[in-house]
C-alpha cells in the first residue's frame, strides 16, 4: 500500500503519542485523559486523542483523513495559584553606592496603565499598598522607558497587546513620573506594533507611501506625539529614535 505524505505524517505523530503514553508515570490508555502534542495540527490531534483511547478498546480509520470514534473534548481553564503571603523575590539588585546624581537607573513601565486596569497592585516592603512610581522613586529611579506605537490596534478597536501604547499613554505614564521627579525616555517603534531585528513593519496608516512621503509622516507624526507627552507634563529627557534598526525603520 502507498501512504500519501501527510497520512504518513500522521501515522508518525500518533506512533510517538503512543510511546510517550507508555513512558509516562501515568499513562494515557484508559486515564480518560487527552494527551496534547505541541505543535500539532487539528487532524494530526485528532489521530492523537484515536491512541490515546486505545486501552479502552476503541480505534480510529487511519486510512482516512477524518478519525471516527475517540474524539474527547477537554475544556481546560488556568487558574493560577496567587501567595496569600508575602514571598522573597528570587532576584536582590544590591544597591551601587557613589553613583553621581545624572547616573541613569530606569526601567520600561509602557503596561502600567493595562496592568492597573486589570487589578493589578504594587506594595512596599511593609506590605502597604502604594503607587509604582512612588516605589520607584523611594528606590532611586530616575527614568522610565515607554514604548510607543502608531497605532496598536485592529479594526474593530482591539488591542494587539503588550500594553497598547499610544503617544497618549506615554503622556499619563510621563506626567505621573514627573509628579515623582522622574524623567522619561520615549522609544518610537514607528510601527503598530513590536519593532526588532526581524519586524519592522510600516504602520498601517503609512502604507503604500513613497519614501517622500513616509519621511513626512514619520517627521509629523514625531513631532505631534511629543507635544503630546510634553504638554501633558512629562520631563522627556531622552527620545529613542526606532527601536532595534538592523534592517531599517517603518
Amino acid at each position: 500500500m502507498i501512504y500519501s505524505h501527510d497520512l504518513m505524517k500522521r501515522i508518525a505523530i500518533s506512533v510517538m503519542t503512543g510511546i510517550l503514553c507508555i513512558t509516562t508515570v501515568t499513562g494515557c490508555a484508559g486515564s480518560g485523559q487527552t494527551s496534547v502534542t505541541p505543535g500539532a495540527s487539528a487532524d494530526d490531534q485528532n489521530v492523537s486523542d484515536n491512541v490515546g483511547a486505545e486501552g479502552s478498546g476503541q480505534t480510529a480509520d487511519m486510512g482516512s483523513a477524518e478519525t471516527t470514534v475517540g474524539k474527547t473534548e477537554v475544556e481546560q481553564t488556568y487558574f493560577p495559584e496567587l501567595p496569600t503571603e508575602k514571598v522573597q523575590a528570587p532576584i536582590y539588585v544590591q544597591k551601587i553606592d557613589g553613583l553621581s546624581e545624572d547616573f541613569i537607573r530606569g526601567m520600561d513601565i509602557s503596561s502600567l496603565l493595562v496592568e492597573e486596569d486589570s487589578g493589578v497592585k504594587f506594595y512596599d516592603a511593609e506590605g502597604n499598598e502604594q503607587d509604582l512610581f512612588k516605589l520607584l522613586a523611594d528606590a532611586g529611579i530616575n527614568c522610565i522607558r515607554v514604548r510607543v506605537w502608531v497605532d496598536p490596534f485592529d479594526a474593530d478597536g482591539h488591542g494587539y497587546g503588550g500594553g497598547n501604547c499610544t503617544a497618549e499613554t506615554a503622556a499619563v505614564l510621563g506626567a505621573r513620573a514627573a509628579a515623582y521627579g522622574i524623567d522619561t525616555c520615549v522609544d518610537f517603534h514607528y510601527s503598530d506594533f513590536w519593532a526588532d531585528p526581524n519586524k519592522q513593519m510600516c504602520p498601517k496608516a503609512w502604507e503604500g507611501m513613497n519614501l517622500t512621503d513616509k519621511k513626512n509622516a514619520l517627521y509629523d507624526y514625531t513631532l505631534d506625539s511629543l507635544w503630546t507627552i510634553i504638554k501633558a507634563g512629562a520631563h522627556v529627557s531622552m527620545v529613542q529614535v526606532g527601536n532595534e534598526t538592523n534592517h531599517g525603520v517603518a
